[in-house]
This record gives structure tokens, sequence and C-alpha cells, in this order.
């Protein structure tokens, strides 16, 4: 096999270029993603029982289906919510469960649950999660045609919605903001009751003369035909000829006799700012398994048509594909420029361009390969998997430079000899590579869910490394590297002075061994005992130059006053330098899965979209600094845009209390007079409680006039609310609901609701307050359970050195039958650290059996290890001074950095143990290991310039969504360095303090 590059290169050489047009093709077609798809072990159950309270929605469905759904095998956690009408039940399961078996088992639970629900309990629901499923567009819609203003949603659902449903990957469109019109049908009371008429019979007739009616067959003369009773109306005005009764002289009563029938404005649910404005937007939201970025183009082609069609103009103001796109373009940038830094670095090293283009085409020709390779693992190109390839820039020319260096030292005509004698070596060498991530690929659970592709990855680039590096390079030699007869290439001068040098400073360290080796122990000492005191998250951010605020102001606060909370502010956002737009959502739908049963008015996210990162920055700091007196009374949370991992784990400060409802009412008071002492802010006790009017009804006096609790309920709604009776499509073509509800000049407070009249079945009137107390009471707008157990969460905001503090302080306070649960220290967190633990421990053991494999020798491959330590000199200064944290991306660099710093520790050692092999006098033997070492501190300081170099780009010019890339360039730049300097002294020292039993 090590003929083959160096026999038939042409052959070679074609076999190679035809693979790298593949590996084109295929990075041109790869699917583009922001992270890899993944699979969310979650299913939530969703059960509905309209018109029962959150308490009776817990004790009737909630706590017998969490009895029943409890036995599912591999079920790890499970969390319930009981809101007014609905239950929702979330099945964690453990990562890597075959989602498919546990929702078939779900499924067969809920058959079973059917027949313990009440009777007026929908059928429970079976939802699997999709983590992807985040609206990947944000769409301002600007209105040219003065007549569609104040019917936008209208006309967004008749015209533009059904068209963009249409596109290529969309799933749904939802609209923000802008008004709705419908047919408003309002009631006069007073005409209502003097007519002897109640509130529910007009909604009924409303109804029931409506739409249309199939009634049966009808045969004719050996045909038949179906039978539909139509009774349709298009214009509205003509609702008024309904009859629904009589007057008093027994002639009939027309509904325009006593309601107004008039074009109206919906309620909003939600309202939406942009630019300190009231605006219309669209959220676009992509199918499942579509691609983010030929979705997103899709849509923006339909977006020109429907503005050439119609009276429109569309501004994007997020686009998820843009952050690919703009990721993908600076990582193509950062391979160029790599790629001109590694042939300019190697060039001037080596003085030589036929060397430098031979040792440098590894870059692109593994790159293809590797995208070859990842297409035809159904790997997309994602911020994860673009990680490991940007990331092994450097390492590609490792190997190469060691071939061409001795190559360069032996000559042409020793090309097979070269190759034969490097190649235990240079094989063992990359395969520490795979042995670092080989044990990923092993792992189950989140570790292997998270972090497999990268392995994958990795592992690719390895392979097409040792296929470049064994066929194509040897090829290449020997076609286009010429030079006569049987002269040795000389390397440059200044390669020959820096051996020199390094000859004469490795004597001087040698004769002060003893304070070398307590140096280099004092600095590592220092540089392990100082990771324990960096910051320690699990996962960066990316550096989005986007700032999300969570502003929660006191419950029961009303939509339009929290508009007028928020607008100034954001006319004070825009008058500051460097903000390019705001937008507001305010108020927000509960959302349980695709169901919408709740709204929250005293809910505003607000979104800040800076130039820059140091903007950025800066506003965050201003708002930290003026919060209180920004936001007065709101609970604010300010934080970063959601990614990846922050929807796996919520890293927000979060405390979770289990118990019986008594003790956590009692505790919830205790742990927030605690975080006061500890200066806690943004305190906000989940759920929250909220005022309501609470109409208890006596059921003995309701049957003794013979009525029904649903037939109040409805009266009532329609006097508050307004009730949808039925839909009517337009003239123009558009359905509207038909909403009954009371004249705008009615006022309605408890008094006058207690007056309104609900008609008997002998047709008399009685008084709702005749048989109901009202009341307010403050009630929680939903009951959480974890565990099967009641719960209470308590979000708040605490500097981390006060963080560890609060948790012992609370851990003290005991309180009977209850437990305590801390966000910043999430099991699945802790899993996958260890897990990552794991993998370099493992990694470790396989890359000592490699190097024992090579060496066959304890002592020499114990030598090799002792230069992994030195990383850590490195990385810790780097991480102090750069103001990055200990988390998994800085762990994964120190995993790679296993492997790259043994690679150069083997070929020293190789090269010191054949120059040294036999007894000598001590002088001689010390001779003979600098000999040795300086022979090969030319490949392996160059192997470490060159991958260093290579990051470079990346560390200084990082770009959007490159903040992963530049955080592991960072740990690989201070830890390859430092260990490759101090291997280049610590390993011939340990070397000579080993086998000193040779010397005579």
């Amino acid at each position: 096999m090590l003929h083959f590059g160096i026999k038939k290169p042409e052959g070679t050489l074609f076999l190679f270029l035809t693979l790298v047009f593949f590996g084109f093709m295929a990075y041109k077609v790869l699917p583009r993603e922001r992270y890899p798809r993944l699979e969310y072990p979650v299913i939530t159950v969703v059960t509905f029982m309209e018109n029962f309270s959150p308490s009776e929605i817990k004790n009737l469905i909630t706590v017998p289906m969490e009895e029943v759904l409890a036995s599912i095998p591999e079920l790890k956690d499970m969390e319930s919510s009981s809101f007014e009408g609905v239950s929702v039940i979330r099945l964690f399961f453990e990562w890597g469960s075959s989602l498919d078996e546990r929702y078939f088992d779900v499924r067969e639970k809920l058959d079973y649950c059917k027949s313990i629900l009440p009777q007026y309990a929908s059928r429970p629901l079976a939802l699997k999660m999709d983590i992807n499923s985040e609206p990947i567009l944000l769409i301002r819609v600007d209105f040219r045609d003065e007549a569609v203003k104040g019917n936008e949603r209208n006309y967004l659902k008749k015209v533009v919605i059904p068209f963009l449903e249409m596109v290529e990957g969309v799933a749904r469109v939802e609209i923000l903001g802008g008004e709705e019109k419908e047919i408003q049908v309002e009631v006069d009371l007073d005409k209502l009751y003097a007519n002897q008429l109640d509130l529910e019979e007009i909604s009924k007739v409303v109804s029931e003369n409506q739409g249309e009616y199939p009634v049966g067959v009808f045969r004719h003369q050996n045909k038949e035909y179906q039978v539909r009773i139509e009774s349709l109306f298009r214009d509205y005005t003509r609702f008024g000829s309904l009859i629904v009764g009589k007057n008093y002289k027994g002639e009939p009563l027309f509904l325009s006799q006593v309601a107004t029938i008039h074009y109206g404005s919906k309620k909003p649910l939600v309202l939406y700012h942009h630019q300190g404005e009231p605006a219309v937007a669209l959220l676009i939201y992509k199918e499942g398994n579509a691609n983010i970025v030929s979705t997103a183009h899709n849509v923006r082609k339909a977006l020109k048509v429907l503005e050439n069609q119609n009276p429109m103009n569309f501004t994007v103001i997020r686009n998820e594909a843009k952050i690919i796109e703009e990721a993908l373009h600076n990582i193509l940038m950062t391979v160029i420029v790599s790629l001109v830094v590694v042939v300019g670095v190697v060039y001037w090293f080596l003085r030589n361009w036929e060397m430098a283009i031979v040792v440098s085409v590894a870059i692109p020709v593994s790159l293809s390969l590797t995208f070859l390779l990842m297409y035809l693992s159904g790997i997309s190109l994602n911020f994860i998997s673009i990680l490991g390839v940007s990331l092994s820039l450097g390492t590609m020319v490792d190997s190469n430079i060691v071939f061409v260096e001795t190559y360069l030292r032996e000559g042409k005509e020793r090309l097979y000899q070269v190759l034969k004698r490097l190649a235990g070596p240079l094989m063992v060498s990359q395969l520490t590579n795979v042995a670092i991530f080989l044990p990923v690929l092993s792992i189950r659970g989140i570790g292997k869910a998270l972090f497999g592709e990268l392995a994958e990855v990795m592992f690719f680039v390895t392979l097409c490394v040792i296929a470049e590096v064994f066929f194509l390079t040897p090829a290449l030699l020997s076609l286009f590297v010429s030079h006569s007869g049987k002269r040795k290439l000389q390397l440059p001068s200044h390669w020959q002075i820096f051996k020199e040098k390094y000859a004469t400073s490795f004597l001087w360290f040698f004769e002060r061994r003893e304070w070398f080796s307590v140096v280099l122990s004092v600095m590592l000492g220092f540089s392990i005992i100082g990771l324990f005191f960096l910051k320690k998250t699990f996962i960066p951010f990316l550096g989005e130059t986007e700032i999300v605020l969570d502003i929660v102001y006191p419950p029961n606060t009303s939509l339009k006053k929290s508009e007028e909370y928020i607008s100034p502010i954001e006319k004070l956002l825009l008058g500051q330098k460097g903000i390019e737009n705001v937008s507001s959502t305010i108020g927000r739908y509960a959302y349980l899965m695709l169901f919408r049963k709740q709204t929250e008015p005293n809910y505003v996210e607000m979104r800040i979209f800076c130039k820059n990162l140091g903007v950025k920055r800066r506003i965050r700091r201003w708002l930290e600094k003026r919060k209180e007196e920004l936001f007065p009374g709101a609970s604010v949370i300010i934080k970063e845009p959601e990614n990846f991992f922050s929807k796996i784990w919520n890293e927000r400060k979060e405390v979770t209390f289990l118990g019986t409802s008594s003790v956590l009412d009692s505790f919830s008071k205790v742990v927030i007079d605690g975080l006061t002492k500890f200066e806690a802010k943004g305190v906000r006790v989940f759920p929250d409680s909220f005022s309501v009017l609470q109409m208890k009804m006596d059921r003995v006096l309701l049957n003794h006039h013979g009525l029904s609790a649903k037939k109040v309920g409805d009266i009532a709604r329609i006097a508050f609310e307004g009730t949808v009776a039925t839909t009517i499509e337009t003239q123009e073509e558009m359905e509207m609901d038909v909403r009954i509800r009371l004249n705008t000049n009615t006022l309605l407070d408890l008094s006058m609701m207690k007056k309104l009249l609900v008609k008997k079945p002998d047709g008399a009137f009685v008084h709702i307050g005749d048989f109901v107390e009202a009341s307010y009471e403050d009630q929680p707008k939903e009951i959480l359970r974890k565990s099967q157990k009641d719960c209470l969460k308590i979000y708040f905001d605490m500097k981390e050195s006060d963080l560890r503090r609060f948790q012992k302080w609370i851990s003290g306070k005991r309180f009977p039958e209850t437990s305590i649960e801390f966000s910043w220290e999430s099991k699945d967190m802790r899993r996958a650290l260890a897990q990552l633990g794991w993998c370099f421990g493992v990694s470790i053991i396989l890359i000592f059996c490699l190097v024992m494999l090579q060496f066959n020798d304890l002592w020499l491959t114990i030598i090799t290890l002792c230069s992994i330590p030195f990383i850590f000199v490195g990385i810790t200064p780097l991480l102090f001074i750069t103001g990055n944290s200990l988390n998994v991306v800085s762990m994964l660099g120190m995993i790679m950095l296993v492997g790259l710093v043994i690679n150069g520790t083997i070929f020293l050692l190789e090269e010191i143990k054949e120059v040294s092999s036999g007894r000598y006098v001590f002088d001689v033997f010390i001779y003979k290991i600098i000999e040795a070492s300086s022979r090969r501190v030319v490949p392996v300081l160059l192997t470490t310039i060159t991958t260093v170099f290579a990051l470079l780009p990346m560390i200084f010019f990082p770009g959007t969504g490159m903040e992963y890339q530049r955080l592991l360039s960072l740990c690989l730049f201070g830890g390859l360095s430092a260990s490759t300097l101090f291997s280049l002294y610590i390993v011939p020292m340990l070397y000579v303090r080993i086998v000193r039993k040779r010397l005579i």
C-alpha cells in the first residue's frame, strides 16, 4: 500500500481530484442548519375540560393521569401544569431513549386514562416536542392601502398566510399585532329585558340561522342527490332581520330592535411594537425536517411576489438563516485566510515554494473529502459540525510537515524509505486524534446527543488526513518536486542557527534542571488550581448583537397599561447611539404546544438589536444600572437570545420547592426574605397569583330555579367578553366572527353584574345575584407539579459570588416533607460534564495503548504522556485574561489538545530513541540527546507554528456565529504553545533521567 502513491502518482492524483470535485459538490448541497437535529426526549400530554378552574383540573385530570403515566418505562421525570380548562403533563425520558417506542407506551396509557376521566374532558393528546420548532423569520408588514388599515389581520389571513404556508418548508405563519375586524351585535339590556329575552337566546338565534345543514339524500329517476339546507348571510346588516322573539303585542321581534349591528375590532390579545410604534409582523415557522436557509430563501422570493401583487411592503427584522449564512461565510473566509497563512509560514521556514504547496494542499483536499463523508453520513453544516472542521485546519498539515521535513534531509531517492520509516509514528499520531473522540461515539444520553456529530466530523477529518499524507503527498513529491542527482535538499540557514540556539539553551536548562523543575512545577500547580477559580457555566452564549428583556409587571396589569409603561422606554432606547432597532411583544400567549388557552397581558418581551458587540456590552451595562429606574415595580431579566443549549437547560437562577401547598406558601416567604438578604434582584414567584372576581353559585337555589351552571356561565361570558355565535363570509370574501356582546354604553361593575337577568324554563326572570355570591380573590393562574408533588419556583438574579452562600443558607432551612432543587445544578448538566470527563479519561487510556504499541516501552510511554499537563499552563492564564469561563467548549478544547501535544512528542522521542541507542559515557550521551532533539525540533516547532497561525484568524476576527470556534481556538492556542515549548526541554531531560542506567 505504501508503494501506491509513489509508483502510480498520475492515477493517485486523478483519483484525489475526482474525490475533491465530489466533495465540493457535496458542500454545495449539504443542508445548512444552526444546530444539529436533536430529538428532545419529552412527550407532552394535553387534556381539555372547559370552564373548570386550575384546582379542579388538577384534582380531576392531572393527578389521576400522573398516577397512570408514572409507570411508563424509562421515565426520568414528570412535570405538570393545570390551567383553567386545560391540563398539560410533560414526560421527560432518558436521553437516547427510543421516543417512538415511548410514544406508543404513552398512547396505551392514555387509552386507559380516558375511562377514568370525567365525561366532560376531551380525549388526551400526546405530542412530541420539536426543539427546532422556533420561528426562523420575523417580518414587519406595512400596508400601502389606507383601506386595509384597521383590518390588517383579516387581510393577512385571507391573502398572505395561505400563500406563505404553501411555500416549500414552511409549517405555519403567525401574526403579531394588528387589528382584526369582526361583526359585533351589541345588545341593549333594557330593550332585551323589556321584551322578556336574555342574552343566551340572542346568541342561540344567531348561531342557528347561519350555516349549511346536510339533511339526507334525494332520489329521483335512478339518481341520488345530496340535500343541504343553506342559510348563509353575506351582508351582515341582514342579521337584523332575524326574529328573536315576540314583543308584548305578540308581534315578531327582530334582532335590529334590541341590538345594534356593525363592524368592530376584536379585543387584542397581544400587541406588537417596532421602532417605538404599533406595527404588524409575521412569524414564520419551518417544517421539522426542512432546511432553514432554503426555507428562508423561498420565503423571501414569495414575499417579493406578494409585494408586486398586493399593496404592502415587507421588512425582515430577524432572519435565522442570515446568521447561519454569515457564519458559513465567515468560516469560509477563515479557511482561505488560514490557507494563505499556512502557505506563507511554511514557505518562510522552508524557503521552498514547491514544498510549501505540497504541505498546504492538505487543507483543501482534507476539507473536500470531509464534506463528502458528511454528506454520505447525513450530517448537516451547523455550528457544531463546523466547529470540528474549522479547528482542524492547522492539524491537517502537521503530518505533511513532518514527512516533507524528513524528505528534505533524506533526498528524493529515499522517498519510499522515508515513508516506510515514518509510517508508524504518522499513523499513531493520527490515531491519537481518533482516540480523543472515539469514546464520545460510545456513550449514550445527552453527551452523545450534543457532541456526537462533532466526534464524527473529527473522525472523518482524521481519515482524510491519513489518506492524503500516505497517498497524495508521496504522489505530489514524485511528480512535481524536482532536484538533481542524489543531493539532499538543505534546510534554510536560519534553521541551522535556530538549532544551535536551541542546543545552547537546552544545555543551560539541563545544568540547572533542579531549579527548572521547581519553577515548572509551581507554574503547573498554579495553573491547575486556577481552573477552580474560573467562572463556570455550561455553555457560552453566541455573540449575537441582540439583547432580550423579559419584563413582567404586577398581576392584573392590563394590556393597555403594559403598553403605556413600555412605550417611553422604547423611545429612550432608540435615542441611544448604536441601537439599530427595538421591537416589543406586549402580552403573550400561554403556549400549550399549538394550543392557546390563556394570555398574560402583564408580560413584555423586548428585543434590542445593536450594531456590534461593543454597543451591546455598553447598552447591557446601562440597562443593568438603570433597571429599577426604568421598570419600577416590574420583574426584569436581561438575557441572551435563546440558543440550542438554552432550550435544553434553563440556566437562569431558579429554586424549585416540592411539597404540600401550605408548606410551600410558608417556605416561599422565608426564601424571599433570604433573597432580599443576599441582594437578589428580579425576584419572581411562579406560578404567581392574580385577583379574580370569583362567582360562587348556590347549587340548591340554582336547581330550585331550574337553571344550570352552564347557562349562567354563558350569560356572564356574553356580559363580560361577548361570545362568538357564528362566522360570516362577507362580500369581500373575508371570513369574520359574529360576536354577541353588550353595547358599549353599558357599564358593568360588581353591583351591575348581580342585576343580570337569567330566563327560567317557565319564562320568568331571576337576577344572577339571587343565587351567586361574587367577591375578589387571589388565585394562581396555574398549578405546578413535579414528580407528582406540588411545586413552586422562584426566579431571581444574583451575583455568582453570593450563589453558593445562598445555597448553603437555604439548604439549612428545613421544612417538613419539602425538597429543594437548584437550576444551576442541573442533573443533565452534571451528567454531560461527567461524561466529558469520562471520555477524557478513556482517551488517555487509548492513547497510552497506542503509544505503547509504537515504542514498546513503558517508560517512553510515560514520558510521552508527561507533556499533557502543561496544556493548563497556557489555557488557564488565557481564560482569565480574556474573561472566558470554564465550560463545555473549553473542556472540549482541552480534550482536543491531548491528541495534538502527543503528536510532536512521539516524533521527538522516536528520533531520540533512534540516535541515542547504545551505551555511552555521560557527555557523549547528552550530546546524542541534543543532536536528536535539534534534528526533530524543526518539524515539531513548525507543526505547532502552522497550527497556531491557522487559529489566529478565528481568535482575532471571529465574526458572527464563530464564538465557539474563538473560545476553542484560544484554548488550543495557549495549550499547544505552552505544551510544545516545555516539551522540547522536559521530554529530553526525562529521557536522560530514566535511561541513565545505560550510561557507562
